[in-house]
């Protein structure tokens, strides 16, 4: 192996690492940010059934209803607000992630192009 192959092996390796580095990153992120959009329509799905009932509703109800929606209502806008807060990190993640595989896979290519360039063709 050349001294070229050398250097793309290693760079290759380099490569691989830290793309495989950035996908964890990416992967956690992902999983905080799929957490933070179950809770909110969790949330969305409670207080949409405070106020569904077979019944009319009594005054003692409708407070009962009314305090339970605000304090859903409080809890979605924080949930809201803290998936607000993640996803910028996510999306840099993304991106990052995108661009080392790229990295990756493009000296990948580079090295299996240039050992067949080094390889002789045999004559036929």
């Amino acid at each position: 192996m050349s001294r070229a192959g050398k250097s793309l092996s290693g760079l290759a390796r380099l490569a691989s690492l830290r793309s495989d580095l950035e996908m964890r990153r990416f992967s956690a992120l992902l999983a905080h940010v799929e957490a933070a959009r179950a809770r909110i329509e969790g949330l969305e799905r409670e207080l949409r059934s405070n106020y569904q009932t077979d019944h009319a509703f009594s005054v003692e109800a409708a407070r009962l209803a009314n305090a339970l929606a605000g304090e859903c209502s409080r809890s979605l806008v924080q949930a809201e607000q803290d998936l607000q807060k993640i996803l910028p990190s996510y999306h840099e993640a993304r991106q990052s992630a995108v661009r080392e595989f790229g990295r990756k896979t493009a000296i990948e290519a580079i090295g299996k192009a240039s050992v067949r360039k080094e390889t002789p063709t045999k004559p036929r």
